[in-house]
């Protein structure tokens, strides 16, 4: 077996495919004790689908308004999804943790890749 230590550049589909073209940006939570960061819409999904699986006292009022709020997850605002995660009472996965607000952050990062040897002038 051979160990290939490189860069890799996905194909620019993979990137338009993921909605990263046009806005590059997801909205994040950071850990106020640790500064872990997560996606914001992941932990609101985590904490709905662990309601619905786990809760056996959920009503099925309660139950019908978490499994609306996963079909609409991702298309809420920063300050619904700050009010959404306070409402709710929801910390950080692991060490529960108060949670920031959602602030917007870019997955993407410039690079430059050259071949190795390469003189830049």
């Amino acid at each position: 077996m051979w160990d290939v230590e490189c860069p890799y550049a996905p194909p620019a589909i993979l990137f338009e495919a993921a909605g990263l073209v046009d806005d590059p940006t997801v909205l994040m939570v950071k850990d106020e004790e640790t500064g872990r960061w997560y996606r914001a819409p992941h932990v609101l999904e985590d904490f709905c689908h662990e309601k619905l699986q786990k809760d056996l006292s959920i009503g099925a009022e309660k139950a019908a308004e978490v499994e609306h709020l996963l079909a609409t997850l991702y298309l809420l605002s920063a300050e619904e999804l700050a009010a959404k995660i306070r409402g709710y009472g929801i910390t950080a996965p692991g060490t529960k943790n108060a949670l920031s607000d959602p602030h917007p952050c870019t997955l993407m990062v410039q690079d430059s890749i050259v071949p190795s040897g390469y003189l830049l002038e």
